[in-house]
């Protein structure tokens, strides 16, 4: 029989055992299943790299988005422009406001420097912003190299989803808010990679900033839970079809009051190398 000296420590037993038994009433969920996912496609590029980084590396923006695509990640078009008239001819053909952001190496992020114009429409502005743009990077000890061209989103939330590789863990999982929030507080918060519905909720509900966000922070209107859960899975389900993504940074996502938007990500491989057998008797 268990023997105890104080009631206090007889009371936190057995509170941990009520909090263990109601985790194991809790629902089970179901676990992803999107039809339109296309792992070959997804291993096939990664399987490329090696004749350009054989010991892997940042992702370019292209590779990236190719990459998400083939798990259905939805990610907002993207215009890299070399040339100041390109930028401006791209932003023309958007037909409406557009953003203008510095095309930085990975990991660095344009934010990172106040490298983001919002609402530029029409040519002069277009112009204006990328010689601002110039600037900075140029002040910040940077080379340039050019602009990101974006059509406007929605309004709505940042959000980060992201993933680091612990040496004992394999792939954790990070959801918190995004942006500029994402370096201001520690909000993240993180957890093995959710193999159901309700464990993708469970990792929603844990960084504290992200549901309030959801819920409808300050009397605004409630943002798509349901698609933040989805892009979730989706990319959890794309790290186990390739393990070679050891770090990502899809931050911002903009949640709206409707659908979910990649805004800008990095992602890093490692190829991996293979392991000498084991001698066995």
């Amino acid at each position: 029989m268990p023997n105890f000296l104080f009631p206090e420590s007889c009371a936190a037993v057995l509170a941990r055992a009520a909090e263990r038994r109601e985790w194991l009433s809790r629902p089970l969920g179901q676990p992803p299943h999107y039809p339109d996912l296309d792992g070959p496609a997804a291993r096939a590029l990664i399987a490329a790299l090696p004749e350009r980084e054989p010991a892997g590396g940042w992702l370019s923006l292209d590779e990236a988005e190719v990459l998400l695509a083939t798990h259905g990640i939805p990610v907002a078009a993207s215009h890299r422009c070399r040339e100041l008239e390109r930028a401006v001819a791209v932003a023309g053909e958007s037909g409406g406001p557009v953003a203008l952001k510095a095309d930085l190496a990975a990991p660095a992020h344009a934010s990172d420097i106040g490298a983001v114009l919002l609402g530029l429409e029409g040519k002069p502005a277009v112009r204006s912003g990328w010689r601002e743009l110039q600037r900075r990077v140029l002040a910040s000890g940077r080379e340039w190299t050019g602009a990101i061209v974006q059509p406007l989103v929605p309004p709505g939330a940042d959000m980060l989803v992201g993933t680091v590789n612990d040496p004992d863990l394999g792939s954790v999982i990070a959801v918190g808010l995004g942006g500029l929030q994402a370096r201001l507080t520690e909000t993240a918060a993180f957890r093995l990679p959710p193999a159901t519905d309700t464990e993708a909720d469970e990792l929603i509900d844990s960084a504290k900033g992200v549901a309030a966000e959801l819920s409808g922070l300050r009397g605004s209107a409630p943002l798509d839970r349901e698609a933040l859960r989805e892009l979730i899975l989706r990319f959890t389900l794309l790290l186990a079809e390739v393990p070679e993504v050891v770090e990502a940074d899809l931050n911002p996502v903009r949640c709206m009051t409707s659908g979910c938007l990649v805004l800008d990500m990095r992602l890093r491989i490692e190829h991996r190398r293979s392991i000498d057998r084991v001698k066995t008797w």
